[in-house]
């Protein structure tokens, strides 16, 4: 009775641990952009009225003072890593040390969940431990593979999207515009990730930045080859002073011919990838369809003894 106890109680602990780590890194980019907007509002409203939320008053504060003493233990590559994969899935990288902090709770939620079964079930001492420590690698293995997962469909998006862009960009050069206001007419127009970038990118030059830098600083923070290539070009172009519309026009010819190239690809190997699932499932079904009814009648008729 004591033991499940015990196990009841390491799993609440456990259960709560990863949803204040689900909790704090889904919320992040959400309260990113609230703390912004309410930022600018603050001065036109005034004092806000009535106490803050328990959260904003508690919990926020908690779980940024546990994010910053873990970042402070944790080494510069690894933080820097992790800042560079939130970026390339569209999260602030400022949230990098939230991140570890939510794969630490993760860790300590598996392996909560992993003496919990071994207590539930009576393992043995040296199984018990096992099952702990594989819940111990298999919990922060959890938010890595959705993070992984969350950049590399924004970076498909965005290389779908870039070849869609530069027509838009050509027409928009050939029509009169400038290179800026052709970006920026392009990213008012379109509700993408690579427009979100372009937006960034556009924010950057007006503070400052230069074109070019701005433009590859685009190219690897999304980390992919197309835009990284289509920003070296351009910035190429802005340096020797060529024409902007024809370097432009050549990035989305080639970006056709590749897109098409890729499309050829895959269609080339949909055979290979169908020869698995046909021999193990479709095949064998086919078989029993097929010679099934032939295998009974023989059984009731006695060819078989």
């Amino acid at each position: 009775m004591q033991g499940a106890t015990w196990a009841y109680g390491i799993f609440v602990l456990g259960v709560a641990a990863a949803a204040v780590g689900a909790w704090a890194e889904a919320e992040a980019p959400v309260r990113d952009l609230r703390r912004r907007l309410e930022a600018v509002a603050r001065p036109r409203q005034g004092a806000p009225e009535g106490p803050e939320p328990f959260r904003r008053r508690v919990v926020d504060p908690l779980l940024a003072a546990w994010a910053r003493r873990l970042g402070r233990m944790t080494p510069a590559s690894l933080r820097e890593g992790m800042a560079r994969t939130l970026e390339r899935a569209g999260r602030s990288p400022a949230r990098a040390d939230m991140a570890l902090l939510g794969r630490g709770l993760a860790a300590a939620a598996g392996l909560a969940a992993g003496l919990t079964l071994a207590l539930a079930l009576g393992l043995p001492a040296r199984l018990g431990v096992i099952v702990a420590l594989l819940g111990l690698l298999v919990g922060p293995l959890l938010p890595t593979v959705a993070l992984t997962q969350a950049v590399t469909a924004r970076q498909r998006a965005i290389a779908r999207a870039l070849p869609d862009t530069l027509d838009l960009l050509v027409t928009c050069v050939e029509a009169g515009l400038g290179f800026e206001a052709a970006l920026t007419r392009v990213a008012e127009g379109r509700s993408d990730p690579l427009s979100e970038e372009i937006r960034l990118a556009l924010v950057r030059m007006r503070y400052g930045q230069g074109r070019a830098d701005a433009l590859r600083e685009m190219g690897r923070r999304t980390g992919v080859e197309d835009v990284a290539r289509f920003a070296a070009a351009v910035a190429q172009a802005d340096e020797l002073g060529t024409s902007i519309g024809g370097v432009l026009r050549a990035q989305s010819q080639l970006l056709r011919r590749l897109r098409l190239m890729r499309s050829e690809e895959a269609a080339a190997k949909v055979p290979v990838k169908m020869l698995f699932p046909m021999v193990m499932f479709i095949l064998p079904g086919l078989f029993l369809l097929v010679l099934g009814p032939a295998v009974l009648r023989a059984l009731r008729l006695g060819l078989f003894r």
